[in-house]
């Protein structure tokens, strides 16, 4: 019962699938993603737009999703090339 749960909690993660350096291939990746039925958010887009000096600290700018679809999310961003295989 208890390990069934935190086998549950583990697929509801939310994960940073790939980091963007630009504001465009974030919002494509994103949208991409959302096409495919994937939600998705960014993560310190507005940082980054904002101060674009804080790009590398803050490790430039995150797509999340859910730990569940990692492997159909990988799929979508390789066949267009948003992210390195």
């Amino acid at each position: 019962m208890i390990s069934d749960k935190l086998e549950n909690m583990k697929e509801e993660e939310i994960i940073v699938i790939a980091t963007y350096e630009a504001i465009v291939e974030a919002n494509l990746a994103q949208g991409l993603l959302e096409e495919s039925g994937i939600p998705s958010f960014l993560k310190d887009e507005k940082v980054t737009q904002l101060y674009p000096m804080f790009n590398s600290p803050f490790g430039g700018i995150k797509l999340c999703i859910m730990r569940k679809d990692a492997e159909r999310a990988i799929e979508v961003l390789e066949d267009n090339e948003l992210i390195e295989n």
